[in-house]
């Protein structure tokens, strides 16, 4: 884990959402970030998902996946019929 996967680690501990902004729009390969608890996007839906829509307009891309994506955050909140997720990803 790099320095900015632990610095947005604890951000996201303390929902420090102007952190969180910072990192994802200063370091794009954040967006391929994927610790014990998935992808960024899987985190941030499970952990916080009224930032989602923060995170999304900080500049996270509602496709960010892992190099060889079994599915993206929009196709896996498609396929799960989650219409807030959808909504949020598609805006």
């Amino acid at each position: 884990m790099n320095e900015y996967d632990q610095q947005f680690c604890v951000a996201l501990e303390r929902r420090d959402s102007e952190a969180i902004c910072r990192l994802i729009h200063d370091f794009p390969a954040l967006h391929q970030f994927e610790g014990e608890d998935g992808l960024i996007l899987e985190i941030l839906a499970y952990e916080w998902p009224d930032f989602l829509e923060v995170a999304f307009q900080a500049g996270l891309s509602p496709d960010a996946c892992r190099e060889r994506p079994i599915q993206t955050f929009l196709q896996g909140a498609a396929a799960e019929g989650d219409l807030h997720q959808l909504r949020l990803a598609i805006k």
